[in-house]
């Protein structure tokens, strides 16, 4: 099965981002499109969700953690339903 790594888009437009709430964590079983961690920039809040539906394998960031664009999120491994 794949591992899928998720990283903070570039979309926000700033240089940094804090993550303001997990909704997973590591062993969770995640849904396509389901929200698994919450960014929040000066201008909005947005739930970054899993790509595929899976497991969370790993995270990368905690709550109150600052990020930066292209920085890892989180890992899911890729599983059928």
């Amino acid at each position: 099965m794949a591992i899928v790594n998720v990283i903070v888009p570039d979309t926000t437009g700033q240089d940094s981002a804090k993550v303001s709430f997990v909704y997973k964590q590591a062993g969770d079983r995640v849904a396509r499109d389901e929200a698994v961690v919450e960014l929040l920039t000066d201008k909005a809040a947005m739930d970054i969700p899993s790509p595929v539906d899976g497991r969370i394998v790993r995270l990368h960031v905690t709550e109150a953690d600052t990020v930066h664009p292209d920085q890892p999120l989180f890992d899911v491994e890729e599983c059928a339903g």
